[in-house]
């Protein structure tokens, strides 16, 4: 994979591998330019602010033009380096001597220059560009992991790394950049007005989507040792996220500046939060904290009363993504709107026929005043994903599958074999040289292919109870199969339609029970069922269908 391009200069000669050459860096923290020399000739001298970086987002990143600064070494993406020799002299006076280093002893230079084996297992995006945790993107990493690698051990150390983090008020932040200082940094370093009443992260709403996902970690590995272990922390955050319901039924992150689902008070974070808040409450009974699941199933009706209170816009045929804009509709609202179980039904298909709206290019905008220009989520398009094949609308689905993310592999020039961050409407990387292709939140399709097309889902936590019930009609599919990894061993289902006859394949571990469920039209009641215990042995089912198009 090509390194995102800084400056391209020419060499004025020829540079051999495995070859040492003397390497000149001359900075001046005034000018803010650096000059660089490779054997004695000049191959560049440039001003940092003129490689597209302004001197604010420098700052945000860590780093500045002008003044003081440190010095590191590595080769940059894909590329390896060997330095020894280093000597750093003031630029004024060559005699003196600031820094110098041989850089052959491996006990003082591995951890002066931070080289240590990580302090947890840890799910990142951005794996080749901005090496952060984001707790938000837990929504589609957790699901992820549970249909394709199954590494618990990941999951938790994700959430043990964040535990570090975690502000005095509960709540978690938002992203936390892979650090290897010793002592690591304390959460002070993130926080927005630090050693205030009122210090706070940004990105509140990625507490609401993390918290999703631990309930979908639940929902695969039903890992109540850890859960238990870390009650503490996780009903910090949920108390912190209640904290925050305003006088008029609604959850108001608005003070928090920086939210990525949209409005702080609107309709995806208050949707996102009814989502959380159920989800919660079935872990808190699965730990015995039936006080906390109460409370919080209560919250959650409270909130899903005031979004169709104040959110929904029966003229629009829609939910407006806050209160002050009415006439605005988006994805991400849509997305939880179903998931979350807001709408009913007559307002599921008045918003989903809305997104025709939205539709652009390869995806869907993220609202209705968003230019038409703009590259399209990965993520907030995966949220929607899921929303679409879990009450069955095919068609947009498979509008989706078959343009947002057949860009990423039909695509040579920039296939990664992973998800993109963003894809434009040209069908290219979205934001250009700088787009992650490692970027989970752009994974829905992996978990959804498992839950919908193979049709494999936890009823209960941990798959004691299961179901496998898959979309055999207005995919476009006639066969799939998955495996899915549980404590009690592996599940795994198979179908295969031929003309309207559909013949599945289960093998379930022992232990588990669940049913395997399909549409049937042609029966009474529309639906093919039965019960299957778990044996470890493969059952094969053999249905009639009279397959219809998808709605």
């Amino acid at each position: 994979m090509t390194s995102y391009i800084l400056g391209q200069y020419d060499v004025p000669f020829n540079v051999k591998e495995n070859v040492w050459y003397p390497v000149e860096i001359r900075v001046n923290a005034t000018a803010g330019n650096i000059v660089f020399s490779i054997d004695g000739q000049q191959v560049f001298d440039i001003i940092l602010t003129e490689m597209g970086f302004t001197d604010s987002q420098l700052s945000f990143y860590g780093y500045a033009s002008r003044g003081e600064g440190a010095i590191g070494f590595g080769g940059w993406q894909d590329q390896a380096s060997y330095v020894r020799n280093v000597t750093a002299t003031s630029l004024s006076d060559s005699s003196k001597v600031l820094y110098s280093n041989p850089m052959t002893d491996e006990s003082v230079v591995v951890p002066e220059f931070g080289g240590q084996s990580n302090a947890y297992g840890v799910c990142m995006d951005g794996a080749k560009r901005d090496r952060y945790v984001w707790l938000g993107d837990f929504y589609h990493t957790t699901r992820i992991m549970g249909v394709a690698n199954s590494k618990p051990e990941q999951i938790a150390g994700t959430w043990e790394f964040l535990f570090e983090y975690q502000a005095a008020t509960g709540q978690m932040a938002g992203f936390v950049p892979i650090s290897y200082q010793s002592p690591m940094p304390t959460p002070e370093v993130f926080l927005n007005d630090a050693g205030t009443v009122d210090a706070y992260y940004n990105f509140p709403d990625y507490v609401i989507l993390g918290m999703i996902g631990l309930v979908s970690y639940m929902d695969y590995y039903d890992d109540d040792a850890f859960v238990k272990a870390h009650w503490e922390e996780f009903t910090r955050a949920m108390t912190w996220l209640i904290g925050n319901q305003g006088s008029n039924g609604l959850i108001d992150l608005t003070k928090y500046v920086v939210v990525f689902l949209g409005p702080g008070a609107g309709m995806a974070v208050n949707a996102a939060a009814v989502q959380c808040l159920d989800g919660m409450a079935g872990v808190a009974r699965a730990v015995g904290d039936l006080e906390s699941a109460n409370s919080w199933l209560q919250v959650a009706a409270s909130v899903k009363t005031a979004i169709n209170e104040l959110l929904w816009n029966d003229a629009l045929g829609n939910y407006a993504v806050d209160v002050s804009t009415p006439e605005v509709y988006g994805v991400s609202a849509t997305a939880f709107a179903l998931t979350s179980g807001v709408a009913n039904e007559t307002q599921t298909k008045l918003i989903v026929d809305g997104l025709e709206g939205l539709r652009q290019g390869p995806g869907y905008l993220d609202s209705s005043n968003t230019a038409n220009t703009t590259h399209i989520s990965p993520n907030t398009n995966g949220f929607l994903l899921d929303a679409l094949l879990q009450h069955g609308y095919t068609d947009q689905a498979v509008f989706l599958l078959d343009n947002l993310w057949d860009a990423m592999i039909s695509n040579e020039n920039y296939r990664s074999g992973a998800s993109w961050e963003y894809v434009a409407q040209s069908l290219e990387p979205g934001i250009d040289l700088f787009t992650s292709l490692s970027h989970p939140w752009g994974g829905a399709p992996t978990y959804a292919f498992t839950n919908y097309v193979a049709g494999i889902r936890p009823v209960e936590f941990g798959f004691r109870r299961w179901i496998v019930n898959p979309l055999v009609s207005g995919l476009n599919v006639t066969s799939a199969n998955a495996t899915v990894n549980t404590p009690y061993g592996d599940l795994s289902a198979a179908w295969e339609l031929v003309d309207s006859q559909l013949s599945v394949t289960i093998t379930a571990p022992v232990g588990t029970d669940g049913t395997f469920e399909v549409a049937q039209p042609s029966s009474s009641t529309g639906i093919y069922e039965t019960h299957i215990a778990g044996t470890g042995e493969a059952i094969t089912i053999s249905v009639q269908l009279l397959v219809e198009d998808s709605r």
